[in-house]
């Protein structure tokens, strides 16, 4: 049982940022989220690790060989990693906001299950990085508790900033038209109710009804051409500022320490993306 203890730790201290991101950005939902849901979305982000950690071996083996070193130390971490770890953790997102159980009822529904797989995702990204290097260093060093603090605190932050932004992006392409639709049959019915005791004829009720629908369809249709690019902008840009965050990591300009270029970087995105939770959030009632 002994032997388990530092591994242990390592979880214990990587699950307690994760609630705390988890309550910060759940508080600003007006309408809350089933709980078996969120824990449902935070697995489903944990899982996307897996084919995540065997692209990223296979692209680290394959591409070493492929690129001259220096060359490979750029395009694989920076870039390569960013865009698969974006690609593959939103493919989960996707997964998660098109279950069935899920009745989206506002346009923060999108970014606040986005997040949570987010947050699925790096809690278990970093038991395996913290653990590999507490495992290599053989003893508590102040390399492995640099990691500790990169992992735990900026990191599960930076992927709930980026997952953040596309869950915003998905609510436009796909939970706003839907819930203008919704508002649409809301206000056919409210028609349909006026005209009951009048002499309104039912054929012009259903003329009327008809052009309602044939206006409300084709704003559909025309909607649905863009769901899809928008999801699409919203992974791209998810990817770049992850691989920005990277590069900041990796080479930071004028010689700064990485955490001195990137708790700002951070900070910005984060003040963007509370900014858009603020303006499309409902009122509470």
């Amino acid at each position: 049982m002994q032997q388990y203890f530092p591994l242990l730790l390592v979880v214990l201290t990587n699950l307690l940022p994760a609630a705390i991101w988890a309550w910060f950005y759940t508080s600003r939902d007006p309408s809350k989220e089933p709980r078996v849901l969120l824990l449902f979305a935070f697995v489903v982000g944990g899982l996307m690790t897996l084919p995540v950690m065997l692209i990223n071996s296979l692209a680290g083996t394959f591409g070493a060989g492929i690129f001259p070193w220096k060359l490979a130390a750029m395009v694989i971490p920076v870039l390569g990693a960013a865009l698969v770890e974006e690609l593959v953790k939103h493919t989960g997102v996707l997964f998660v906001m098109r279950q069935d159980r899920l009745a989206h009822d506002e346009v923060l529904d999108g970014i606040i299950y986005a997040v949570i797989v987010a947050l699925g995702f790096a809690f278990v990204e970093n038991i395996v990085y913290i653990w590999l290097s507490l495992w290599n260093a053989g003893t508590l060093t102040f390399d492995v508790v640099s990691v500790f603090i990169l992992r735990s605190l900026l990191s599960m932050f930076a992927h709930t900033v980026f997952s953040g932004f596309f869950g915003y992006y998905y609510a436009l392409g796909y939970i706003e038209p839907q819930l203008r639709r919704e508002a649409h049959d809301r206000q056919a019915l409210t028609l349909r109710s006026a005209m009951k005791g009048t002499r309104i004829s039912a054929l012009s009720f259903a003329a009327t009804a008809k052009v309602l629908r044939g206006g409300h369809d084709h704003f559909v249709e025309m909607k649905k051409s863009t769901s899809f690019q928008l999801v699409l902008e919203g992974m791209w840009l998810a990817a770049i500022l992850h691989m920005l965050y990277n590069l900041f990591l990796t080479w930071p300009p004028f010689g700064l320490s990485p955490f001195v270029v990137v708790t700002p970087y951070l900070g910005v995105l984060g003040g963007l993306l509370v900014w858009v939770i603020i303006r499309v959030r409902k009122p509470r009632v």
